[in-house]
Order: C-alpha cells, then sequence, then structure tokens
C-alpha cells in the first residue's frame, strides 16, 4: 500500500509527526488490534516533538494527543511574524521587497520538496513541475499563513502557480500597490482640507483663502517648466504644508 510513496512523501509525514512503520512493525500491530474489543484502530507512530512544533496548525484530530500552546497565543505569534516580515519589507524597494518573498517562498518551497538548497530550484518553473501535489500544495500554503500572518487560499499554489507570481501575490497582500500619483495628491489634499478646517471659521479668511486656493488652481492649470516654488506633498508634514500655503498665497494660521 505504500510503496508509491517518495522520499518527499515520508518527509512530509516526519514534519506532520507521524514516523514510518516497517512491514513488520505494521503486521505485529494489526495482530495486537485483532485481540482488541474496539472497533475501530489506526495504528500509528507519533513525534510529538513534530506535533508540538506545529502549534495551531495541528490538526484538530491530534491535537488532544500533545499540549500545544493555546489557540490565540499561536494566532497572536502569527501576527507578530507577519507584522515583523511586514516592517522589514517596508524599509526595502520595491524591487528588493520582490527579492525578499522569493527567497521566502523557495526556502519553504525547498523544505516541504526536500532540497536542501533553495537556490538550486528555478523560480520560473511552475509549482506542478516542481513536484507539488494537492497535500504539498496544502502543506505550503499552511507555512506560508504562519510565516506571513495571513490566511492564505488552500488553492494558493494554483492559484499562483510559480514561485515568481506567488512572491509578488504575496507582496500585494502584505504591502499592497503602490498609490498611483492620482491617489498620493488626492489623498494629500484630503490631508490639508483637514488641517484647515478648524483654522478657517472666521469667513474673512475663509474668503481670503478660498482666493487664495483658486489662485493656486489656476497656477497649476497653466503649462508647468516655470520657476515657480514646489512642494514634496507626498512627504511633506501637515506644518509644512502650513507653511508653503503661508509662503505662497500670505495666510498666516498661527
Amino acid at each position: 500500500m505504500t510503496a508509491h510513496l517518495t522520499d518527499a512523501d515520508y518527509r512530509r509525514m516526519a514534519r506532520a509527526g507521524m514516523a514510518a512503520l516497517t512491514a513488520a512493525q505494521g503486521l505485529d500491530l494489526f495482530d495486537l488490534a485483532l485481540t482488541t474489543d474496539h472497533e475501530w484502530l489506526l495504528p500509528m507512530r507519533l513525534d510529538p516533538v513534530a506535533l508540538r512544533a506545529q502549534g495551531d496548525a495541528l490538526p484538530a484530530l491530534l491535537r488532544g494527543l500533545v499540549r500545544v500552546a493555546p489557540r490565540r497565543a499561536a494566532a497572536d505569534g502569527a501576527v507578530d511574524g507577519g507584522a515583523a516580515l511586514v516592517e522589514r519589507l517596508a524599509g526595502l524597494g520595491e524591487p528588493e521587497q520582490d527579492l525578499a518573498l522569493l527567497e521566502l517562498v523557495l526556502a519553504h518551497v525547498a523544505t516541504v520538496l526536500g532540497h536542501a538548497d533553495p537556490a538550486a530550484l528555478d523560480p520560473g518553473h511552475a509549482f506542478t513541475e516542481l513536484g507539488f501535489d494537492s497535500l504539498t500544495a496544502v502543506e505550503l500554503r499552511n507555512r506560508l499563513n504562519r510565516a506571513t500572518g495571513r490566511r492564505l487560499a488552500a488553492t494558493l499554489v494554483f492559484d499562483h502557480p510559480t514561485p515568481v507570481a506567488l512572491a509578488g501575490h504575496l507582496r500585494r497582500e502584505l504591502i499592497g500597490t503602490a498609490p498611483t500619483p492620482d491617489e498620493v495628491v488626492s489623498a494629500e489634499i484630503d490631508r490639508l482640507g483637514r488641517a484647515l478646517a478648524p483654522l478657517v471659521a472666521d469667513p474673512g479668511v475663509r474668503d481670503r483663502a478660498a482666493d487664495r486656493l483658486h489662485a493656486l488652481l489656476a497656477r497649476w492649470a497653466e503649462p508647468t517648466g516655470g520657476e515657480a516654488d514646489e512642494v514634496d506633498i507626498e512627504s511633506s508634514s501637515v506644518e509644512q504644508l502650513l507653511d508653503f500655503v503661508d509662503r505662497e498665497f500670505g495666510i498666516n494660521f498661527s
């Protein structure tokens, strides 16, 4: 019954906490089972250390056999791991983020498939070409769940069929897509509006501010390339934006 199992299958079972039985051990346990009155028996060799190492990912059927961390604590651990990963990625540029996530994916792929060197794997090959099946796909998903703190789909490796595609998906999950220039400007205008709102309750100030802002719009409607002062909207603080309004339009909100 087990002749079709590969070395990768045995390693996967060992990581799951289930050690292999020899034919002699299996027959001995079968004979022993016949002497009992139990209708349902499952002869197994279990590795308690490997079972405990799975934490919250341990299947419910096996949780009563070992003591594991409480579900809330295990979940918090996954969230903390995901937060640390996001923090690390936030300090990198987009190409470096892609590379870091690709290395993460390949490291787990190598573990699941039993490869000693993740660098030996071709990140452009489909997971099915690398040797994945439905069981190893779920194991990879579970490992990435713990690494990212996310609940990823069971069909992850089929929806994103190469390590490169999967790394790109993880970046979108963890970081999101970069905002467009229009989105950046819109967000900063909203931020400026919120900053100005409590400062222009006086009708006269509000009218003068409106005139100045209309003048700014008129300037922006002109062709670019002039020598007007520029402001880095995306990186400016509220104080810097207010200073810009003061310098450009003569409105002091202090």
